[in-house]
């Protein structure tokens, strides 16, 4: 059953595979035959139970030469030399080498590869078989959320992961969004996970957006010089195409590694590194349009019109006795129908400004890397672009990344590896927050008049004061305000993170690991508004602009001792015990002006520059920490963790914190009495 589920899984990916795929075979070794007459070798590939296995690489070994099964585990190969050796090749199977010799037809049963079966996944500091871990941790690989034209690897993990809630809290491109496993467990705090990339923890604010419109002081100077809060999500410094497999550790025995960071769960990603089996080049490249779903359904001018005069009507009667038939002039001006709204064949726009705001917006991403190597040293290097506009007009978001993964194998018992990932991102958001009279287009396309023109007779964006005095959800036109040159909402992010490793084997099942990684970050936010742009029903409100700039600077030492031992085939120990260092700096340098002269420069020094503020930021924590695992023949299991932090963010009394976890397991599926049902998989 365990073979038929994992042949049902691969099915249609190996059908892709062997319909589209290429993939490039190299080894470490070459050997080069020349001959005149090919020979022909044919042959069927099956698993131990009988069924036939599609998709498994059949490779001349010394060469790039090579053939996949068909979908019957059918091949047909051609070699130059009967003393060539063929090598049968499949994920879940033991490999296999057989010598050509005399035979021209050539069958092959491959074994179950049982060590691959039991999944591996990564937990804090190290590695543990899935069957054999007692706290609550998923995993999702990589190629199982990978989907095309998605900016952010947290978007994909939406509905896969029991007990993590992912949400949106803002649909701008590039824009952040609110991951919580297992619930809100703070008030005042954050309830962001601490993730982890590659070992380097990195902690991220909650993944909230500008929802205040610039502040309490809208579109003052000090307003703007302020606005600290991400709209570029900073998450997306880690290309979704580059991840390997995310663990996510929801309990406290499987967060307890990482002591006072991990209260709010912890995600853990990993990178692809490269193969010393194989070197392949991918090539992902993906163009798709994203457009409103479902606009909101508004009145058409008839219906507003009809609607206008009736509530106004009303309006009169309730508040005089008068009658609705009584003319205009006598009434006060909220209870009078705007001009030609009594006569509606006078009227013949009629406008959806929803249509005006919203676009049919491009999504197109290239994606390349090349990964190899040998038994010393193994690569991987990926680059990437990603350009997703917006459904509002002028919003946008672009991403360039890069990333070099390399291990090498200097020593017999010393290993070095090296992580180092650059990003760079860029957005334009126009104002789609808050109050519609702090100049938000979205808000004022579902409240404008419908009998409102979109442009003038010279072609420029209509507006008439008129149409504010007279109430029709009026107060400016969503083309002048989504008009960069009067306002604009420009950021860039840009991330640099280099981890370097060295392992030492001190003995079989004694490894010590040392690593010391850099994390560095910049931004910058731009915000412009023209006099153009009204605060409520004020016209001509002062032109102002703000620019922050932050920058942030993160280095991680770790070092730790891991012992791994089998006694008398039954009784399976591993031990961890280590100490890390980490130290975290940030400065934010901002501004704010007003009273230019001219709405055609916007820098700063145009204005009159009267609000900034200076800040810096730092905090440190030295870490001890301590783990062991037990299992007595793979029914019993014992996890004891230990973390104690020293932080600069805890009390000034209270320095140290000590973070302890235990937790039992129990196999029942692996007593004897209970191998006869089948009941339970365990692996």
């Amino acid at each position: 059953m365990k073979n038929k589920r994992l042949y049902g899984k691969l099915l249609p990916i190996l059908f892709f595979m062997f319909c589209f795929g290429t993939a490039l075979f190299t080894e470490a070794s070459t050997h080069v035959v020349v001959s005149n007459q090919p020979i022909t070798i044919k042959g069927k590939v099956l698993g131990t139970d009988g069924i036939s296995l599609p998709g498994v690489n059949v490779i001349i070994k010394g060469t790039t030469k090579g053939v996949i099964t068909d979908l019957n585990g059918n091949y047909s190969i051609e070699i130059q030399n009967r003393e060539a050796v063929l090598v049968f090749s499949f994920i879940g199977f033991q490999s296999q080498k057989i010598t050509v010799n005399a035979q021209s037809t050539i069958n092959v049963t491959l074994e179950d590869d049982v060590k691959s079966l039991d999944e591996v996944i990564v937990v804090g500091y190290g590695t543990q078989r899935k069957k054999d871990i007692t706290g609550s941790i998923s995993r999702v690989s990589g190629d199982e959320m990978l989907q095309p034209s998605v900016a952010t690897f947290d978007k994909m993990l939406q509905g896969r992961v029991a007990g993590v809630h992912i949400s949106q809290t803002t649909g701008a491109p590039g824009g952040n969004v609110n991951i919580l496993v297992r619930g809100i467990s703070s008030i005042t705090g954050g309830n962001q996970p601490l993730y982890v990339i590659d070992g380097f923890p990195i902690d991220i604010r909650d993944g909230s957006s500008n929802t205040r419109s610039m502040g309490g002081n809208t579109y003052s100077s000090s307003s703007m010089s302020n606005n600290t809060v991400d709209r570029i999500n900073p998450l997306a410094a880690i290309n979704p195409s580059d991840i390997e497999s995310i663990e996510i550790l929801k309990d406290a025995s499987a967060t307890a590694i990482y002591g006072s960071r991990g209260a709010n769960g912890v995600v853990i990603i990993t990178t692809k590194r490269g193969s010393s089996t194989k070197s392949q080049i991918n090539v992902d490249i993906s163009y798709g349009v994203q457009e409103v779903a479902h606009k909101i359904e508004l009145m058409d001018a008839q219906e507003y019109m009809e609607y206008v005069v009736e509530g106004r009507d009303a309006a009169w009667v309730y508040s005089t006795g008068g009658s609705p038939n009584d003319p205009d002039e006598i009434r006060r001006g909220s209870q009078r129908a705007p001009t030609g709204f009594r006569n509606p064949s006078s009227i013949t726009t009629n406008t959806d400004w929803q249509d005006v705001i919203f676009r049919v917006a491009p999504v197109q991403n290239y994606q390349i890397s090349a990964s190899g190597g040998n038994e010393k040293i193994k690569y991987l290097l990926s680059g990437g672009y990603l350009n997703q506009q917006g459904i509002i007009l002028t919003s946008d978001y672009q991403r360039f990344n890069i990333r070099a993964n390399i291990d090498a194998q200097v020593l017999e018992k010393v290993k070095i590896s090296s992580t180092i990932s650059g990003y760079y991102g860029l957005g334009s958001y126009p104002n789609t927050e808050g109050h519609y009279g702090l100049a938000n287009p979205l808000m004022q396309a579902l409240t404008a008049s419908p009998t409102i023109p979109v442009y003038d007779e010279n072609g420029n964006p209509y507006f008439n004061k008129r149409d504010v005095v007279e109430g029709l959800g009026w107060l400016f036109n969503p083309l002048t305000v989504l008009n960069k040159d009067n306002y604009s909402d420009d950021r860039t992010k840009a991330n640099l993170m280099v981890n370097n490793y060295l392992e030492y084997k001190i003995m079989d099942g004694l490894i010590f690991k040392s690593s010391i990684g850099i994390n560095y970050s910049a931004s910058t936010i731009k915000l412009w508004r023209s006099n153009a742009v009204p605060r409520f029903t004020s016209l001509n409100y002062p032109a102002t602009a703000g620019v922050t700039k932050t920058e942030g600077i993160s280095w991680l030492n770790e070092n730790t001792f891991a012992y791994k031992r089998l006694f008398k085939e039954k009784h399976s120990f591993d031990a961890l015990l280590g100490f890390t260092i980490q130290k975290s700096s940030g400065e934010r340098l901002s501004a704010g002006a007003t009273d230019f002269p001219t709405n055609y420069v916007t820098y700063l020094s145009a204005g009159t520059v009267n609000a900034g503020t200076h800040t810096l930021s730092q905090w440190s924590m030295l870490s001890l920490i301590g783990r062991v695992n037990y299992s007595y023949a793979g029914k019993y299991l014992l996890t004891a963790t230990v973390r104690r932090d020293g932080s600069s963010k805890f009390g000034l009394n209270n320095k140290w914190g000590t973070f302890p976890s235990f937790s039992f397991g129990y196999n029942i599926s692996e007593e004897s009495f209970m191998k006869s049902f089948n009941v339970f998989q365990n692996s």
